[in-house]
């Protein structure tokens, strides 16, 4: 085709991923055709693949092709050796396969072969041909399958030791059964080239043996022991194979590998043993016996795997390595073992035999189901099972001493104390609950037990201290730390180091430990321990120590509420600490330039000194602040002079709310050492805030800033009304300074540059002094805020020289361009944008010598701090343009500026000609192309950072369009010059791109070999556009259907169906650019950017453009429905009905469902599909029948049949009834298509992995094939549609971790989304069936190692609430909890969102009057067992607490740190009018059945899911970048309709959104949306849309 001779294929994009269509799949091509497109492929533009399987050729035009031989044995086998182009060389062994032998065989005239590896028939030598090929084994040439690339060898292909062998044979190799006392029976031996061979296996399964047996023309076999019938000596050929049963020969099996020639396999067949050296059953040293006698093995530091494949050949469940010893006495056997996670003994393993100098023996620690980790591992530990071959942990919910007694029977104990509170840290996969044992049972399996809900146990994991005989009565104590004096109070009981809980902990008790210590005093406090996620840090001996102080030690003290060792709670979380001193007391105080700022420092024993700042942050300094009198404070980083003392470093872990430091956990008063703290560079330092501040700090040097008072715990904005002069001067004279001046209007923005010290807040409140006031909180008074503005301050002391005037210049005198600063009473500041215009640009640049200038609009989002940019000193400028000056100007004053929260920047840009700006297209047409713009004569780019469709609507618009499409990455080629503009921000309404917000003009030049990863630093991000004039589609750019709409200056309107016909369809197409158009029904393509506004479209045939036509400008329009056309390049022929399946998968058996109507395309609307459908859609398909699902495909396609019934007897679904629009169900645009999973014979559904048939993993099979389902979060929600599905009425999904399924079974979804009312989990969203996606292996690997397949437990109840109750509390207050009916199990509710509202609802259902809000299980410590809700948002006219909106049961993403409480007060009166309760809509609107909401009140959520595994690493840099996307975009997105339409509706709020990778969970309440809007309506990935895209794919 090209004039080559010959090629070798590529995969995998070898030569680079390619761009734009994919054409052509599955080719298959014979040799002889003259084209490409003359082969057999799947269809043009029919495939499933990515560009990153994008196919290569090398193209040769050597005189020879290349041969093959084999060389080092004989014709039949040795090293494949290739003669080209006058070289020898060798293929690399990577990926060689018995595929690769059978054509490497199959080209020199045999039937078929066996791959070698490892150079076995020796080294060779010259050029490494080939590595890595891919062969299907049909192949007519080696040189015919694909492969990584001539002479393109991985790095390990260098040294001719990995040169790829074969062995052919012409079915002639034989297998016989030797040393048995029948010819059925025996040795395995196989013989291929004349060489006689065994099998080399401890392994060897029944399986496998009926595979060699049907090979040898039995009908069955079995395995047998090889010592039956004695030893052999010489070669082995496969070591361990494993079959499945399926084979045909039994080198067709999976095996370890060919050319077995260690000496352990040899010497396991002479029956080597194996053995533990130990004083404990299942516990000791490794060893081997060869002959007889016993050696050593020696292993590397990852031995883990290793020592479980020892215990596995011993006949244990598994077991770990423990501490080695790097010498020991005995012979060594083994130099060195390696085993991989698989290995079930040592015949698995990598083993070098021989002696070696150094030893790191293999010490081993079996167990059976039941193990310990993270403590000894014998007698101490959290708990893990196994069960189903899986391992996990047990949640501690309702856990006894029973249980505890079982578990450490099966351990081989006697009986056993419970460790109270995750004492040995927690562990990722959880594996059963609710564990309920008599004690009589001989294995923690036999109790009954529920599934975990969640994937993991966090802080609520079992763990024990096993013990044999009598447990003891005493305990000695000490402290930690290495001292005598501070620390944590540490308890040795039972040979096991624990804690004291500090549950009711004091001075009393402190002081006994102090005094036995030798020590007058004592202070008690809570020790912190850093609980990160496997923290170990041993049980809780005791709690509620009951000292009075006149003990002589800790243990002469009663324990009136807990035996020692009985802990089964604590309330704190934390240890006992104490401090001991002669000296009592704990002094604090604050050494600095001022009262209220400074470092902190402590007096400890009488010493004076500072505190490390190590884990002091601002809710230290709040607490030590509110200590001292002050209402708040915020850490400082701040070094003050002449420090002195010792360091102390407590690591404080306050919570904020705590009365006093003291009363915050810390690690004591241990002097600092490290070099870090101890040389005074890192003393904590603060500063306190009374009842009025400035929001940018406080200091000397802070003398501008909004002003905020303090209240009810938080620091809110004054509002600027009625704040004048004599207010500001009050303030300042509060905070240090001698007079200050008022500033109105929001001067400093509501940008986020001072959220981190109290938040944008504006009150209803205002400060209006007279002057006689003795503090500024006395002019505190109420304002309606009619400007909804905050007020500012400047400040001064009374030996500043203020200068009142104006001066106005850039920050660099030499600069043509930028923000102009303004200074102003000593103090820099800004214009705001305001009325900013080109008249005023030129004023400000022929003041510095320019003949010209433009304005422009700095954005108000560059970072800057508050002090940095200052106030807005000026606004509304307003010149004439003669003016010598801008002072001369008129223009608005601190007083007076108008709103300027919002504004941004003014700016210029000074030019040393008249030539101004100028923009064009480069690259495309004159409707699209780079945009370039010209700056004072010089030509460049624009950055496409932010740039979506405003910026290219004013683009267009400017250059005389309608409006325009953005287009990113510089698709019509780079351009040259400087990059111009980046970060614009327009609104749409400006005249010009350069008017819009923007981060100034950069005029460095970026040429063509700059590179840089960061954005707008090269021209690879440069932006373009596509501009449309006076009509376009709905569904935007390079759309060949959708709404018509018409641009009447300044907005889009559509077109009014009415009337429209095919004549005006094809005169709107032919405008559009394509020859063909029909009608299609009105309002097919949901939403439009604009009204109905254009009625009475009257075209005929001849026209060319649609301006051509008679309209009327009108809003009336009678059917409400707007024209709705599809355009083609080729003749649109309307001949019948046509069915077709769309698939979406690489099976092709799934998908949605096409019709083709009226010469059309569409689809079918989901709503009442069924699997009467499903088998007639399928059957029609050529399969047997099929089941509705719903496909991961998106479909802009119209929906053309609605409301399908068909009764099973249809040939096709063109017989079935349906409707063009559905009058009931929701089948609008935005609906979901019907979609199909077809099979041949059957497809079937059970629960399975347990005895309890209500509950088990979900398994579908589909034509023979069972497969499970995953998801990377637990969604009750899934729950409940598989039980109804299997036949109950509610359920829930629970943890998988019990029921992992075989690795050999499909996964046939890997994300899975239910909304509740689905038939099916087939009809539930999903990544789709078997679609091989780019992340389908993590979450495939995830599901399989993480979370476990979706599992769920039935119930035949339906869930609801029916008990409400306080807990750990009194009558009035206390944690909630609510009784769930289905799994009748009480349970908590997270505090996310928990309100004083939500409180009150709980409480007036109990009887009383108000509620105020606990959060953070603060007062009344942590439930256990499920949380039933989260994201509660009672509206407050709710009677019950059921009634109020939430996730739903068991959708949350808390731990029960965050329990809610609450605390009630006065007796309830009932209302006198109903209340209104939220209730569940139940409209036909979408498939909704739950209201899951966002707002506090009546906003509508989105749903919510939980994730799986509940940790989330936050970097601040992705945080920061992440506000600023958030308001880049969130904002702009709230009145944006975008031009391209999403796959199906999106629902947004509740702080919940569903990505890729699961569900995400934000702690931020968003307000939502009406429930009456449209969901879907807008489209982010628009932003990226490319002129080629039409409809974007997605690989999720």
């Amino acid at each position: 085709m090209f004039g080559y001779k010959f090629g070798s294929p590529r995969r995998y994009a070898t030569f680079g991923q390619g761009s734009g269509p994919i054409y052509m799949d599955n080719v298959q091509c014979r040799g002889n055709e003259p084209v490409i497109t003359n082969c057999s492929y799947s269809g043009w533009e029919t495939h499933n693949c990515r560009h990153y399987e994008d196919a290569g050729v090398t193209c040769f035009n050597y005189d020879k092709a290349p041969t093959v031989q084999l060389v080092g044995s004989g014709p039949r086998s040795g090293r494949v050796q290739i003669s080209f182009n006058g070289q020898t060389g060798t293929i690399c062994d990577n990926s060689w396969s018995n595929n690769d032998a059978r054509v490497v065989c199959k080209t020199m005239g045999f039937v078929d072969g066996i791959a070698f590896k490892g150079s076995y028939y020796g080294r060779g030598s010259g050029a490494i041909f080939l590595d890595r090929l891919y062969c299907n084994g049909r192949e007519g040439t080696i040189f015919g399958c694909p492969n990584r690339g001539w002479t393109i060898a991985d790095r390990s292909c260098t040294d001719h030791s990995k040169d790829a062998s074969v062995v052919c044979y012409n079915e002639e190799v034989s297998i016989s059964l030797i040393n048995g006392p029948t010819g059925n029976q025996g040795i395995v031996q196989i013989t291929i080239d004349g060489r006689p061979g065994t099998l080399c296996g401890s392994t060897f399964s029944s399986t496998s043996a009926k595979v060699l047996c049907k090979q040898m023309g039995y009908l069955d076999g079995t395995a047998q022991s090889r010592s039956l019938y004695g030893n052999t000596t010489g070669f082995s050929y496969m070591y361990q194979p494993s079959c499945d049963g399926t084979e045909s020969k039994i080198w067709n099996c999976k095996n370890q590998g060919w050319n077995v020639t260690t000496r352990y396999c040899a010497a396991h067949n002479n029956d080597a043993r194996l053995r533990l050296n130990g004083t404990k059953r299942g516990y000791g040293r490794a060893e081997v016996a060869i002959d007889g006698v016993w050696g050593r093995m020696c292993t590397g530091y990852s031995s883990y795997y290793t020592a479980n494949a020892v215990c596995k050949q011993l006949g244990f469940t598994g077991g770990n390595s423990v501490s080695s010893r790097s010498s020991g006495r005995g012979r060594i056997y083994i130099r060195s073992v390696s085993c991989n996670s698989n290995a079930e003994s040592l015949n698995q393993c990598s083993i070098s035999w021989g002696t070696t100098r150094y030893c790191r023996e293999l010490n081993v620690q079996c167990y059976g189901r039941v193990r310990l980790t993270n403590g000894n591992h014998l007698s101490t530990g959290s708990i893990e099972v196994n069960i189903n071959n899986n391992w996990g942990s047990v949640c501690d919910h309702n856990w006894k001493a029973a249980n505890t007694r079982v578990a450490c029977k099966q351990l081989g104990y006697d009986d056993g104390l419970t460790a109270c509170c995750s004492a040995y840290g927690n562990h990722p996969k959880a594996i059963i609950e609710n564990v309920n044992c008599a004690g009589t049972e001989s294995r923690l399996q036999d109790c009954t037990h529920d599934n975990p809900h969640k994937s993991s146990c966090y802080q609520h994991n079992v763990a024990v201290i096993c013990y044999k005989g009598t447990k003891p009565t005493t305990y000695t104590w000490k402290l930690g730390g290495g001292n005598n004096y501070t620390g944590e109070v540490l308890v040795d009981y039972m040979g096991t180091t624990g804690r004291i809980c500090s549950d009711n902990w004091d001075d009393n008790d402190a002081r006994v430990v102090c005094k036995a210590l030798g020590f007058r005093n004592g202070t008690a406090y809570n020790h912190a321990r850093f609980d990160y996620y496997y923290a170990s840090h041993g049980p809780f001996w005791l709690n509620n120590v009951g000292c009075t102080g006149s003990e002589a030690t800790l243990n002469d003290c009663p324990l009136p509420t807990t035996p020692l060792g009985g802990v089964s709670k604590c309330n704190s979380g934390k240890a006992a600490g104490v401090l001991c001193a002669d000296i009592s007391g704990i002094y604090y105080r604050i050494n600095g330039p001022q009262d209220n700022m400074g470092r902190v420092e402590v007096s400890v024993n009488g010493v004076w000194g500072s505190i490390c700042n190590t884990g002091f942050d601002n809710r230290e300094a709040n607490v030590f602040c509110r200590t001292l009198g002050y209402s708040d404070g915020r850490a400082q980083v701040v070094s003050y002079p002449n420090p002195s003392g010792p360091v102390f470093k407590s690591n404080f872990q306050c919570t904020g709310d705590e009365n006093n430091l003291a009363a915050c956990p810390h690690q004591g008063w241990l002097k600092a050492t490290d070099y870090r703290c101890s040389n005074h560079r890192r003393d904590a330092s603060i500063i306190c805030y009374d009842q009025v501040r400035l929001a940018t700090g406080f200091g000397p040097d802070i003398k501008q800033g909004p002003v905020q008072y303090y209240s009810n715990g938080t620091w809110n904005l004054v509002c600027d009304t009625n704040f004048n002069d004599l207010s500001a001067k009050r303030i300042c004279q509060d905070i240090g300074f001698f007079d200050g001046k008022a500033i109105c209007c929001s001067a400093y923005g509501i940008g986020f540059q001072f959220w981190y010290n109290g938040g944008y807040r504006i009150s209803n409140m205002t400060m209006a002094c007279t002057g006689n006031e003795k503090s500024s909180m006395e002019c505190l008074q109420e304002s309606t805020c009619e400007s909804q503005n905050y007020a500012s301050a400047i400040c001064f002391n009374d030996t500043d020289v203020i200068n009142e005037n104006y001066d106005f210049h850039f920050h660099d005198s030499t600069d043509k361009s930028g923000r102009i600063e303004v200074s102003h009473y000593n103090t820099k500041g800004r214009i705001c944008s305001t009325f900013w215009d080109d008249t005023n640009a030129r004023v400000y640049c022929k003041k510095r010598g320019y003949p010209d200038g433009i304005a422009y609009h700095s954005s108000r989002w560059t970072w800057t701090s508050v002090t940095e940019r200052g106030p807005f000193w000026v606004g509304s400028m307003n010149c004439t343009g003669s003016e010598p000056s801008l002072k001369n100007c008129s223009f608005t004053d601190r007083l007076t500026l108008g709103n300027c929260s919002q504004a941004d920047v003014g700016a210029v840009s000074c030019f040393d000609d008249t030539s101004g700006i100028q923009y064009r297209l480069a690259g495309g047409d004159k409707k699209e192309g780079r945009v370039e713009i010209s700056v004072g004569g010089v030509w460049g780019t624009v950055c496409d950072l932010f740039w979506d469709k405003r910026e290219a609507g004013v683009l267009c618009r400017s250059l005389g369009y309608s409006d325009g499409y953005s287009v990113r990455g510089a698709h019509y080629g780079p351009g040259s010059g400087p990059v111009w503009l980046s970060r614009l921000r327009c609104t749409g309404t400006e005249t010009d791109l350069h008017r819009c917000p923007h981060n100034g003009f950069q005029s460095e030049v970026v040429d063509g070999s700059t590179y840089s990863w960061r954005k707008c630093q090269s021209h690879d991000d440069d932006a373009s556009v596509v501009c449309v004039d006076k009509l376009k589609l709905n569904l935007g750019l390079n759309a060949s259907m959708g709404a018509v709409e018409v641009y009447v200056s300044p907005s889009w309107l559509g077109v009014c169906d009415d009337g429209f016909d095919d004549n005006a369809a094809a005169v709107v197409c032919r405008t559009m650019g394509y020859p063909n158009g029909v009608k299609l029904p009105g309002s097919s393509f949901g939403v439009t950017d604009g009204p109905i506004g254009v009625t009475k479209v009257k075209c005929s045939a001849v026209m060319k453009t649609f301006s051509q036509c008679a309209q009327t400008i009108s809003r009336t329009c009678p059917s409400g429905l707007y024209a709705s056309v599809y355009c083609s390049m080729d003749d649109i022929v309307d001949d019948g009905i046509k069915v077709e399946l769309d698939p979406d998968s690489t099976s092709g058996q799934s998908g949605l469902v096409k019709v083709h109507k009226g010469g059309v395309w569409g689809s079918v609307c989901m709503a009442g599909i069924d699997k009467v459908f499903a088998t007639v859609a399928c059957r029609e398909f050529g399969f047997g029948g099929g089941i509705p699902y719903t496909s991961r495909e998106k479909d802009i396609r119209p929906i053309l049949m609605a409301d399908v019934k068909c009764n099973g007897a249809e040939r096709s679904l063109k017989d079935c009834s349906y409707t063009a629009k559905s009058k009931n169900n929701w089948c609008d645009y935005y609906a979901p298509r019907a979609g199909v999973l077809c099979y041949n014979t059957s497809i079937q559904f059970r629960l399975t992995g347990d005895t309890d048939k209500s509950r088990g993993r979900i398994e579908m099979n589909v034509d023979g094939q069972w497969g499970a389902f995953c998801n990377s979060w637990t969604d009750s929600r899934i729950g409940r549609v598989v039980c109804k599905q299997q036949g109950f009425v509610d359920g829930i999904m629970v943890s998988g971790n019990k029921y992992i399924s075989p690795d050999d079974e499909p996964m046939w979804y890997t994300s899975t989304r239910c909304i509740g009312n689905e038939s099916s989990i087939t009809t539930c969203s999903s990544d789709g069936f078997q679609y091989n996606g780019y992340y389908r292996r993590y979450y495939e690997w995830a599901c399989r190692r993480r979370t476990g397949p979706i599992s769920v437990q039935c119930y035949n109840q339906e869930f609801k609430i029916s008990q409400l109750r306080l807990a750990d509390g009194t009558n009035s207050s206390g944690r909630v909890e609510v009784f769930l009916e289905g799994p009748n199990q009480w349970g908590t509710v997270c505090d996310d969102y928990w309100s004083d509202v939500d409180a009150t609802v709980v409480c007036n259902q109990l009887g009383f009057a108000t509620g105020t809000a606990i959060k953070r299980a603060a007062v009344f410590g942590q439930g256990t067992g499920q949380i039933w809700l989260d994201d509660v948002a009672c509206t407050g006219s709710e009677m019950n607490l059921k009634d109020c909106p939430s996730n739903g049961f068991s959708v949350h993403n808390c731990q029960h740190t965050e329990d809610a409480g609450v605390t009630c007060k006065g007796v309830y009166v009932p209302p006198t009018t109903p209340p209104i309760v939220s209730t569940k809509p139940t409209g036909k609107g979408g498939p909704v059945t739950e209201q899951i909401t966002g707002g506090k009140s009546g906003s509508d959520s989105g749903t919510a899911a939980a994730i799986a595994v509940p940790i989330v690493i936050i970097i601040i840099v992705g945080a920061v970048l992440g506000f600023l996307y958030y308001k880049r975009y969130g904002n702009r997105f709230k009145d944006l309709r975008e031009d391209l339409v999403d796959e199906a509706p999106k629902h947004g709020g509740g702080g919940v959104s569903l990505r890729p990778s699961g569900a995400f969970f934000s702690k931020f309440r968003s307000g939502g949306a009406s429930s009456s809007a449209q969901p879907g309506v807008t489209n982010p990935s628009y932003e990226f849309a490319q002129p080629s895209t039409f409809s974007p794919e997605s690989d999720s």
